[in-house]
Parts: structure tokens; sequence; C-alpha cells
């Protein structure tokens, strides 16, 4: 019988790819990614697409015989690494397992192993579909396309034999972290990640050989070849724009020794790190020297910062911009914050499985980001929910955090209930994946304390060592703690006479709603009168809070700056901004002392300035527990210890010691530690455990089917993946028309009505796309419904007959001075 030409691909110009092409070229594209696991990547992406040999496959995609997804191709994949029987090893099965879940759902999303109710198939785990449990026109076109492997010259043993060497790789680095005392729930919740990360090599390259199926030939070479940097470059432009910093004050002397002992420490292992520096210590070019020195000795493949609030990605984007003179158009940094598939209003597959050009794969590309620059500047929310995803388009960039330098900025702002989850993923990255982790702030977190101790840090884990001395010259404010309660009226009366008494003033409060009403009540005391007021608010787009702080800082670079600004812990994070006086509305110590370092940052005084600390009455934290019991511990602290200095490293010290200890006597760390969700019907989950051995499911299988589930992995990948967000009940992101009066054009609705128009290519769009960035904001759900009660959301059509939109709020419910106009009726805390 003669042999069949099978096909994978189809374009819609008429042009084919055929199916051994496609297998093996994503199969080297996966491999080519990183050095380890090269051949677990390889073997997922050469059989991913396999189920395509079918006769009913091909006639689909030949003739448009049947609908589209309608011929299932995917699961012929699995079917085969399970139905293997080339070799029955635990490190054989193990490595089945995984690329058996990889590739069943490479075109939506990794599933729940397990099955909360019989599926469609009347199987109550993924496994027993992988052992055959399918309909029977899905059982012939297996049979079909196991006869077809010759035809395909696919030795299929030796991929899978050479897949399992990998297992013995990730084995013998668990065996070095097992010696630190690894549980089973961290192995299961290793071996789900190592799932994640070799279904998103998969996935990246699975779409890449489709993208560059749709290229000219002349540039389908350029666009899959990956280059490493050139960190010498990088290094040589940091060490010329610090080469004229003045190094005469004792601060900046103590910040040229920060900055090289960071250097010095670079020559240090793969691991995991701390750099503790004072605010106001220069961290962030002392850190991205300890990067780009250790990317270089290391040879690693990126660095990644990783930042907290939005209010400082912009800053930190333009540090660097400044030091390797880049303009916005260039490649070689990415800012990553503002999700771009969260304008759609629904989220769907995008990739074709035909390979055609059509919206949907233009929609996929617009929205996944490969995080594949030098540098790449990002949020703890993109990090984590890229991470805890199940999602396809959002796992495609997990593989680019391995053998990489990752930063995370201002450590101490991690929402506790992700503390067990961010520990694990890091020392998994770090252990398994070669990843340098690096946790900056001046006030370090005790994570390793969690009570599941499964923080990785490497043995010696500080970068930088300050003497006391050194110390000391950071000591440039004087915090002043009141244990009186005061109202929100008596705030902003403190506020004012502080800035009277210094000239002005920064005040923080831990509610939007207690900014806007600080405001309010300054304004009523006449005091725009004597001071210029600045609000800043979450409330407002990025470009905008930029726009405020930069003529801050003006303001108070003269000489008698009369300025008062109100904002939440927005500004704490690390904004590059001194004011001569601040008042704190008492919250955790972490965060007044990130407010302390916002006052006299650069030792513009010098004797220490003042920082007032004050409780408000009836402050309602109840919706925010993290910021209740921070500002509890604080209390507890100065009425036990009245005479404590509150700056001092004992007082964080016993501040971690009391929160750790609090959360353990309240409900159970891991509780408070693990973040916690519920399904429908109310069933209560915690994603660590989702994650690992799952006993919960287990339990749940033996109850349906009477039989002890027995598989190692148990994982409820699609479950927490739906569930997870870092900000719960979070909205959508929608478009601001913020523009300053010197504009001669609204720049966000002239990008709009850019990516409306047909005529602009797909990488045109992608550009737009990322300019738009700082103009949105994230709305929780009550918020967006509020502003389409007034008619204030515009939707804009993006890709004609698609559900690929974008929302902006019109101009009028947008001011210059709080931001969006509307009334907040719930108190939320700005992010």
């Amino acid at each position: 019988m003669a042999q069949s030409i099978l096909y994978g691909r189809k374009s819609e110009d008429g042009d084919t790819q055929l199916l051994r092409e496609h297998l093996l070229g994503a199969g080297r594209l996966a491999q080519s990614f990183e050095q380890e696991y090269s051949d677990l990547a390889y073997a997922a992406a050469v059989l991913h697409d396999i189920g395509k040999a079918s006769d009913d496959f091909q006639a689909y995609l030949l003739n448009n015989q049947g609908e589209r997804g309608s011929v299932h191709h995917a699961i012929h994949g699995a079917l085969l690494t399970q139905q293997s029987q080339y070799q029955t090893s635990d490190e054989a099965q193990l490595a089945n397992a995984i690329l058996a879940l990889a590739i069943a759902r490479h075109h939506g999303e990794l599933p729940d192993c397990i099955f909360r109710q019989q599926d469609q198939y009347g199987a109550n785990s993924i496994f027993e579909v992988f052992a055959g449990k399918i309909p029977q026109v899905d059982q012939d076109n297996f049979t079909q396309v196991r006869s077809r492997l010759d035809e395909l010259q696919l030795n299929i043993d030796q991929i899978l034999q050479n897949a399992t060497s990998n297992i013995q790789e990730f084995r013998s680095a668990l065996a070095v972290h097992q010696q630190t005392g690894t549980s089973e729930d961290q192995i299961s919740f290793y071996c789900g990640l190592l799932v994640k990360y070799i279904y998103s090599r998969l996935v990246d390259a699975d779409r890449l050989d489709a993208a560059a199926f749709t290229m000219p030939a002349s540039q389908r070479e350029h666009a899959l070849v990956q280059t490493q940097p050139d960190w010498e470059i990088y290094i040589q432009k940091l060490a010329d724009f610090t080469s004229t910093f003045d190094t005469a004050t004792p601060i900046n002397r103590v910040r040229t020794s920060i900055y090289s002992q960071c250097q010095e420490a670079s020559q240090r292992e793969t691991g995991i790190y701390q750099l503790a520096v004072p605010t106001g210590g220069g961290k962030t070019l002392a850190s991205l020297n300890f990067a780009l020195h250790h990317a270089k000795q290391r040879n690693k493949r990126r660095i990644i910062y990783v930042i907290p609030y939005l209010s400082i990605t912009t800053q930190t984007a333009q540090v660097f911009r400044s030091v390797f003179d880049l303009d916005s158009e260039n490649t070689v940094l990415l800012e990553h914050y503002s999700s771009a598939d969260s304008y759609r209003t629904n989220s769907q597959e995008h990739v074709a499985e035909t390979g055609q050009r059509d919206d949907e794969s233009l929609l996929e590309k617009l929205a996944a980001e490969r995080w594949d620059s030098s540098i790449i500047v990002t949020t703890m929310v993109q990090f984590l929910e890229t991470v805890m995803s199940a999602q396809g388009t959002k796992l495609r960039k997990f593989h680019n955090m391995a053998d990489s330098i990752i930063i995370f900025d201002e450590i101490q702002a991690l929402p506790t209930n992700t503390i067990n989850l961010f520990n694990e993923i890091v020392s998994f990255l770090s252990n398994i994946l070669h990843t340098t982790i690096v946790l900056c702030s001046a006030t370090q977190p005790h994570l390793m304390q969690s009570s599941r101790h499964n923080l990785a840090l490497s043995a010696k884990p500080n970068l930088v060592h300050l003497s006391d001395k050194e110390r000391q010259v950071f000591r440039r404010t004087q915090i002043i703690a009141s244990q009186e309660l005061c109202s929100i009226e008596e705030f902003a009366e403190h506020v004012l006479e502080s800035a009277r008494t210094h000239g002005n003033c920064l005040a923080v409060v831990n509610l939007k709603n207690e900014a806007k009403k600080v405001l309010a009540h300054l304004k009523s005391l006449h005091a725009e009168d004597e001071f210029t007021l600045v609000h800043l608010s979450t409330n407002m787009c990025n470009a905008h809070r930029a726009d405020k702080i930069t003529f801050l800082n003006k303001q108070l670079a003269t000489k008698d700056a009369r300025v008062i600004c109100v904002s939440t812990q927005l500004i704490e994070a690390d904004v590059d901004i001194s004011f001569r006086s601040v008042v704190r509305a008492t919250a955790g110590l972490d965060s007044i002392i990130q407010a302390a370092g916002r006052c006299n940052r650069n030792g513009e005084s010098d004797t220490p300035a003042p920082v007032f600390v004050y409780s408000l009455k009836d402050e309602h934290l109840d919706n925010l527990p993290t910021i209740q019991v921070g500002k509890d511990i604080t209390e507890q602290i100065l009425r036990e210890h009245p005479q404590i200095d509150l700056l001092s490293s004992q007082a964080i010290d016993l501040y971690y010691d009391i929160l750790f200890d609090t959360y353990k006597v309240q409900s159970g760390m891991n509780s408070i530690m693990d973040y916690e969700f519920r399904q429908a019907g109310g069933t209560r989950m915690y994603a660590y455990s989702a994650l690992a051995v799952n006993k919960k499911q287990r339990g749940e299988y033996y109850n349906a089917t009477g039989k002890q589930y027995l598989n190692l992995f148990a994982q409820a990948f699609a479950t927490v993946g739906e569930h997870f967000r870092v900000i719960k009940n979070a909205g959508q992101s929608v478009v601001v028309l913020y523009s300053t009066q010197e504009d001669q054009e609204c720049k966000p609705l002239t990008l709009i009505q850019q990516l409306a128009d047909s005529s602009i290519d797909k990488s045109e769009k992608l550009a737009i796309l990322r300019q738009l960035q700082p103009y949105t904001i994230t709305l929780f759900d009550y918020e967006i419904r509020k502003l389409e009660d007034e008619h204030a959301l515009t939707t804009q059509e993006i890709v004609p007959n698609s559900n690929f939109t974008i929302r902006y709020i019109d101009s009028a419910h947008y001011s210059d001075d709080i931001g969006i106009t509307y009334d907040i009726t719930p108190d939320m805390m700005m992010f």
C-alpha cells in the first residue's frame, strides 16, 4: 500500500506544511530553549500533534470535512506515551505522565488530574482517559495513528527513552534539595511545576513554529533564532552611567559600598539571596550591578525585575532606559504589567488547529508575551498569576524564567496568603531550573519561618553587609508614634500642622476613601491657600501617577517647596521622592518604615526628619486582614515596648516574630499562608494543597470509585488556575483617556483608534497594545458596574467580528485631581 502524505497545517492561501516537518520543527525549538530537560521537551513537542495523522483529521484539514474542533488530535500523543511498552521503570512512568499531561490539552489548559464528577467519557481521572477510556472513533483513529508512525519516520521508543533520562536529572536535583528536609507535598508540588515547565516549552515551540509557517522564508530563520545577550555591553553602559556619581557625602559613600559589594557577590553560585538595604540605599542600581555581572559570570539568559506596585514599574523601567540609552521602540527591555488578555470580554482558545491566519490567531499574538527580551520589568501579579495559571497562553512564558536572574523588589509587600506558594515556586526555579533569585527589601520578612520551611535560601544569603556605623548614615528620620486615637479630620489637621512647621508633608493612609476624606478636609481648612495639594490614587492610571510624582519631585527640588501629598501605601514601594515630614496612619511596621523612606531621603537635613504615626478611629479594615493584623502588632509593640526605636533591626525582627506567631495562634499558619478559594457549592480548597499531594480530591476519588487513587499526579491544575487571583475579585482592565494640558491630542484615544485600523499589521498592533499599558486601570467588578450604570464605559472592537475589545472610560469621569470620579462606597486599599 502506498504511503500517504500527511499534512499538519494549511494556510488561508492554500499552502501546506507536512506533519513531520511541523513535529520536528516544534521539537527542535522546544529542545533548543534551555539545555536542561531538553529531551523531555523534545518528546512533548514531537508527539503533541501526532493525532493529525488520522484520515479524519486529514479530511478535515484538506477538505474542510467536519467543524473546527470536531476531530480530536491532542489526545493521541498522550495515549501513545501511556500505552508505550518499551519500559516500565518508575522513571519511565513519571516521564510518560508528564508528557501525557502536557500534550493532552496543548490547545487549551492543563487539566485537573482528578475530576470532581465523571467527565464526558465516564472517567474519574485524566489518567483513566489516557488509559483508553475514550469514544470508539478516537480509539479507531489512535489505531490508525500508531500504524503510521513508520511513515512519519519517528522512533517513538527512542524518543521516550531519551525523555526518561531527564527524569534522572530531576531526581538528582531533588535529592540535593531533600537533604534540607523536603516533604511529600513539596515533591508533588515540584513535579507539578515540572509539568508546567514542559508544557510551557511545548506551547511556545508549537506556536513559534506555527508563526514561522506564515512568514516569508527570508524571515523564518531569523525569527526562530534565540541569541544570548552580550552582558558585557550592558555592564559597560551601567559603569559609564554611574561613573559620574558623587561620592563626597556619607550617604553616597555607603551607596557606593553597597554597589561594589553587589558586584563582588555576583561571583557566587546560582541560588536564592537577600539584598537588605536601608531605604535610600540605591538598591535598584546595586541589584542591577549584581544581576549584570552574575548573568555574565553564570551565562544567564535574562534579567527579570518583579515589582509589587504599578506605581514604580514605570520608574524602574525608566531608570533602565536611561542606563542603557534605550528608546521606547527597543526590544531589549520589555515592560509587562497590564496583561493584554484582560482587555477581552471573553476568554477562548486562540490558536487555530489548522494554522490558518485568522482573527483568533491574531488575538493570541496580541494577548501573549513570551518574555524573551533580555531585561523584563513586570509585577508580582503577573509573576504569580503566570505560574499559577493552567492556560497555555499565560504559561507560555514560564520556561523563559529558567536559567535567568529574578529580582523581587520590595519583597515585604508579598501577599501573606501566597507565601507558601511563593517559597515553593522560587525554590523550584532556583533548585531545578537554575535561576538566581534576589529578595530585596529594607525590611526583610521572615519568609523562611513559614511552617512549611520551604524557602531554599543559600547558605550565605546576604549579598551586602553594613556596619552599624554605615547603617547609622541612613538614619535620616525619627519615628514619633502616638497611641492616641484620632479622627480623619484630626489626622488631616496633624498633616497641615506638620506641613506648616516643616515646609512640606507626605500623608499616608490605609484606604482610598481615607485619602479622599483627608484631601477634602484639607481643602475645607483652605490648605490650598498655603500649599500645593497633590493626591495619588490607584484610581489614576500609571502614566498619570508618574506625571504626579515627576511634578512633586520638581516642586520638592525647590528651596521652599510648599507641598502636601495625600496617598496610600502605593507611594511607599521605593518611589524616589523626598519630603521634609511624613504623617502616617498606623499600619504594619514594615509599611511605616517604608513611608519613612520617603522623608529626608538624600539627607537634605542634617538632623533626623519627623515621621508622625497616628491610629485612626473607626477604621474599617475587615476586608484587609493583612493590614489589620500588621496595625494590631505595631500597636502591641508600642504598648509593650514604649521606648523601642521603631527603625531598629530589633524592632523589625520583633515585628516579624510576632507576626508569624500571630498567624500560628489565630488559625494555623498553613491557612493564613496558603491561598484559599471556594468552588461552586462553597467547597473550600487551598491552592498549595491542590497543587501538591491533593489529599482532598484523592479522597473524593475513593468515595466515587471505591478505589485508592495511586497515581503520583493528583494536581488540580485547571481548578487552581481558574480561581487564583493575587487581587481577588478584580474585574478587568480599562483604558482611561488621560492627557495633560500640554498634550495636543489624547494619546490613549489615538492609540485605540490605531488599534482598530484594519490596515495595521500584527506587530504594529502588539507595539500599540504595549504603549497602552500605562493608561490602563484594573477595576473591581463593582467599579465596572458603577461605571456601566453611569454610561461611562465605551467598548471599542479591535478585531472585526471577534471578542477582542478594549473598554475605555470617558473623559467626563476622569479628573486630574483624583482620577476616576465616581464615588467608591466600599473601603478598598490602593494597590
